[in-house]
């Protein structure tokens, strides 16, 4: 998940800014892939990448009486709300779109690197 709070770069980055944090990089790099496939495709455009992620900053819009659960008298007891309530709930009210071009060119021009380093080979 995100916190739209911080910067990309603040959350994603190491330190020194040269390397991505370990847990955003399988993200950073399957975006990476896409790019390049999308690159080599069509050298004329620009591709620019993105990344929608949960964001913890904020909170889901609902209806009233969906924020809890629905009293029913049938024999389930509790239901959740259908699921085109659950859908028309679920906008860009819970996640948050990052422009990640900076990160895919860190992640298509670093070095390969393995959880602890080359040994056991």
């Amino acid at each position: 998940s995100w916190d739209s709070r911080h910067t990309v770069e603040s959350k994603m980055l190491n330190a020194k800014k040269k390397s991505i944090k370990s847990l955003f990089l399988p993200y950073i790099q399957d975006v990476a892939f896409q790019s390049m496939v999308c690159r080599l495709m069509y050298p004329d455009l620009k591709v620019s990448s993105w990344l929608m992620m949960p964001d913890r900053a904020k909170k889901m819009k609902c209806s009233p009486g969906h924020d809890m659960l629905i009293e029913s008298s049938g024999p389930m007891g509790n239901i959740l709300p259908s699921l085109d309530e659950t859908i028309h709930a679920i906008d860009d009210s819970i996640a948050t779109l990052m422009n990640v071009d900076e990160l895919v060119e860190i992640a298509l021009t670093s070095e390969v690197t393995y959880p602890g380093g080359m040994k056991g080979e």
